[in-house]
């Protein structure tokens, strides 16, 4: 970690000394840096493979590193799919944030609305859209299905601040139940398709299995290989995506001008801050930080996953801003991935990788290249 956050300074001396003054400078800009990026986070953690994209505005450079298998030693191309962990709760808080625009769902409304299941349970009855979505429900990171009917909260609800799959594990199974669908449909008709990605979602038929890469543990070792999302709740961590696929989504995070607009609104609700946690604000999944905070450049080699307290913005203060740093994380036990747009910029970045890491090593390389984005001077 520590050789991370020299190359982060160094490169951002760099950064600082170099004037963007046309097209192909930034093109070999963005190569360096990213190429330089790569080599010393795979080299540390031993990374088979990888897949990064930078979008600036109406361009998009892609860079592909390493294998998808080491076992074949084929090499990941943009059509080798990644399995991206938690950024699938982007996905599902877009899906709920589309369901509020067009009146649907309300994000108010509270979850045994649609999981009358659950209505017995008089923790689960006081749970919001919004607190599934902002980590605000008193949910630990993960529990089984079959405990939630007996599930309490050692906190009032919306108290603490505490990251967890079965928040938005839960929103994805409302949402099948409102719409009668399983949410990897609804993801495909509702994203996939208007924004033009793969129609992957949370399972890889046929035709697509031959560019799954392998996934590797932590220790190197293969991961356990699923074409379907296995275990409980898959709407907060099951999506499958090519670099490709990602570009879209970025491009759509960073509200181009091609984007269908109940996306672009509906993106705008997830963006838009509710809570603050420390110097972190909490949007509908995405993590909305300030681009003046001195933490951004030195994340803790490992999230933080016990309950935080949080501030509740006030309604008049929970409004959507561009010049912002949104970011999101996401792995599985072979994979890590990591999402990162400034709007105001136009700018994002995405990192796939297929060899899980600590968190802190891919939000610090991704940020490195998110830094890459200055003004040309002026002549």
């Amino acid at each position: 970690m520590k050789r991370i956050i020299m190359l982060l300074i160094t490169l951002t001396c760099f950064i600082s000394m170099v004037s963007v003054t046309n097209a192909k400078d930034k093109e070999e800009l963005y190569k360096e840096i990213v190429h330089t990026v790569a080599k010393q986070l795979m080299q540390q953690y031993g990374i088979p493979g990888a897949a990064i994209a930078v979008v600036d505005g109406n361009q998009t450079y892609t860079y592909f590193f390493g294998t998808a298998d080491v076992t074949s030693g084929k090499a990941v191309t943009e059509n080798t799919i990644f399995e991206v962990g938690s950024v699938t709760k982007l996905f599902t808080a877009l899906l709920c944030a589309e369901a509020d625009d067009s009146g649907s769902l309300k994000l108010d409304d509270k979850l045994i609305k649609y999981c009358p299941q659950f209505a017995a349970n008089k923790t689960l009855s006081q749970i919001s859209f919004t607190n599934l979505l902002t980590h605000t429900a008193g949910f630990p990171l993960n529990m089984t299905i079959n405990n939630l009917s007996a599930w309490q909260s050692e906190k009032q609800i919306g108290s603490q601040w505490q990251y967890s799959n079965v928040g938005c594990g839960l929103a994805a199974i409302a949402l099948e139940n409102q719409n009668n669908k399983s949410i990897n449909d609804l993801i495909r008709e509702n994203i996939l398709s208007l924004l033009a990605m793969t129609p992957l979602g949370l399972e890889i038929s046929e035709k697509y299995q031959d560019d799954f890469a392998q996934g590797y543990t932590g220790d190197g070792k293969a991961a356990v290989h699923y074409l379907h999302a296995q275990g409980p709740f898959p709407g907060a961590w099951g999506l499958k995506a090519t670099i490709y696929d990602m570009t879209k989504f970025v491009s759509a995070a960073i509200g181009l001008p091609n984007t269908p607009e109940n996306i672009k609104k509906a993106m705008r609700n997830t963006q838009t801050p509710r809570v603050s946690v420390g110097s972190m604000q909490q949007g509908l999944a995405w993590q909305v930080h300030s681009l003046q905070d001195e933490n951004l450049q030195h994340e803790p080699e490992n999230m933080n996953l016990e309950p935080l307290p949080v501030n509740w913005l006030p309604k008049d203060k929970q409004r959507y801003h561009a010049d912002v740093l949104l970011d999101k994380t996401g792995a599985t036990s072979g994979f890590r991935s990591y999402i990162a747009v400034i709007p105001s910029e136009q700018l994002g970045v995405v990192i796939l990788m297929n060899k899980y890491i600590p968190n802190g090593a891919i939000v610090n390389a991704g940020r490195i290249i998110v830094g890459l984005k200055k003004q040309p001077e002026k002549d």
